[in-house]
């Protein structure tokens, strides 16, 4: 089930993060570093206020009524305006920060993050009203054009106006008329019934916590980018910002694409199996999340002179080939503990405790960035990303342990660990064996496959139940229907 619903939810997380991916690479090249840099903070803020005014509302939908069709209709209402009051907060909040991030610029800065949190979090309600009818595909399918809108309309607007309120602007616009396409399909198609589902107290005691952590866990991933920018500028950040874009794409969309399906399937688990199916949920998704995001940084350290060298402009190069590895690692150890380890707590209704994994790496993270981003730059700035997050990760996983023990497997997780160092060892020793006059796009293709060659056969040998599972189902499924067609 947990491959199933990654694959079909994958293109609803992977298009938008990919077009962002994208347009970042295409900015830097039209962008300075220092307009590009004020660029990544706007969307840095903007998804902060987004998610501290938003997403504990899209959670709470699917926490109090995911198992009450009837309470659907009454629960899309009370979520609706819970989202009008908050993301107004959410824009007022906005205005403060811009005058305390950038003071030249700060007026054109607010309007750029109000934008962004207002066209997100009415998408984001939309797309929760979607996964509540597990629409999969149509998620999907709307999802990958907006994001070819979000690219197009970036590129477009950097053309005419190359600064950073431009392409801001134009992509908050290209959001806001999804969601209202988004909302309102997921409204008409919503079941008929009038039952009454959890109150506004209740989703918003609920949700107070999530609202918290929120801010709490940005502290750790994201305070990086924020002290930077006021120790060392806006091109510093922009420089930085490339880098951690590049790192932090290919963990974010695995560990997304697997929570869109998992995190409903886990309350479900939780409610009908108890304790002992959620534990064999949890067991599965930290195998497969293992398995993908030591692969990603086994290929981010191994490969990362040849993305580099491939994807950035000289000037962000140099940074890059050690920023990207180290970057990668704190991804992961967010993902691990955002898409695996917190969910138990949602899943217990015990989202005050996350508080208590977040409080210790967030301060981690801050004392880390004061001492070592004014002696170290941007590299300060990586390590500080890193400790944070580790810290977090281990606290969420030795606290969770005490509501729902899943036994991870150590032998598991060995195996998962020796492939990502074998695909990243095999693309970096392809690198190094490849002539230097060869373009650097053609260099990056070809170390890649052959990493991800060698990875596939090690993991037919090392994991067999990964690669067994869905070829069994497959097979299952033509079995079934070949009698019919006969």
């Amino acid at each position: 089930m947990i491959i199933k619903s990654t694959v079909l939810y994958a293109p609803a997380i992977m298009a938008p993060r990919a077009a962002a991916f994208i347009l970042v690479l295409l900015l830097t090249r039209r962008l300075g570093p220092a307009e590009f840099g004020l660029y990544a903070l706007v969307t840095l803020v903007g998804e902060m206020l987004d998610m501290g005014s938003s997403n504990w509302i899209r959670f709470s939908l699917l926490r109090s009524d995911i198992s009450t069709p009837a309470v659907w209709r009454d629960g899309l209402v009370k979520s609706a305006r819970l989202s009008v009051a908050f993301m107004s907060l959410a824009c007022l909040v906005g205005l403060g920060v811009a005058y305390w991030i950038a003071p030249g610029r700060a007026l054109t800065f607010a309007v750029a993050v109000a934008a962004y949190v207002v066209s997100n979090s009415a998408l984001r309600l939309g797309l929760a009203t979607l996964q509540l009818q597990g629409r999969k595909l149509e998620q999907s399918a709307l999802e990958t054009a907006r994001a070819a809108g979000l690219l197009c309309s970036g590129w477009i607007a950097s053309g005419l106006h190359p600064d950073f309120a431009s392409v801001a602007l134009a992509n908050a616009a290209v959001t806001g008329a999804f969601a209202a396409i988004v909302l309102t399909r997921g409204a008409l198609t919503l079941p008929a019934g009038g039952a009454v589902g959890a109150s506004y107290r209740s989703r918003i005691e609920y949700g107070l916590p999530i609202v918290a952590l929120t801010f709490v866990s940005y502290m750790v991933a994201s305070s990086d980018r924020v002290f930077l920018k006021l120790l060392g500028g806006a091109a510093s950040v922009g420089i930085y910002a490339a880098s951690y874009s590049i790192a932090r794409t290919p963990s974010d969309i695995i560990g997304n694409a697997m929570n869109q399906g998992g995190f409903p399937e886990l309350m479900r688990r939780h409610d009908q199996a108890g304790v002992d199916g959620a534990a064999q949920f949890v067991r599965n998704a930290f195998e497969l999340m293992t398995v993908l995001q030591f692969t990603v940084l086994g290929f981010s350290a191994g490969l990362s002179h040849a993305i580099a060298n491939a994807v950035l402009p000289p000037a962000y190069r140099d940074a890059a080939i050690h920023l990207l590895p180290i970057i990668t690692a704190g991804a992961v150890c967010i993902s691990l503990k955002a898409y695996v380890f917190d969910n138990i707590f949602h899943a217990t209704r015990k989202n005050w405790l996350q508080f208590s994994t977040y409080a210790p790496a967030g301060l981690v993270t801050v004392a880390a960035s004061l001492l070592l981003i004014p002696r170290l730059g941007a590299l300060g700035a990586a390590l500080s990303f890193l400790l944070g997050s580790f810290c977090g990760l281990m606290s969420s996983y030795l606290l969770s342990r005490r509501f729902i023990n899943a036994r991870l497997n150590m032998v598991e997780l060995a195996k998962a660990v020796a492939l990502g160092v074998i695909g990243g060892g095999v693309g970096h020793l392809t690198w190094m064996a490849l002539p230097t006059h060869l373009p650097a796009l053609a260099v990056f293709a070809a170390a890649a496959t052959a990493g991800l060659t060698v990875w596939a056969v090690a993991a037919v040998l090392l994991r067999p139940k990964l690669i067994r599972g869905p070829v069994d189902k497959l097979t299952r499924k033509l079995l079934k229907r070949a009698p019919a067609q006969a």
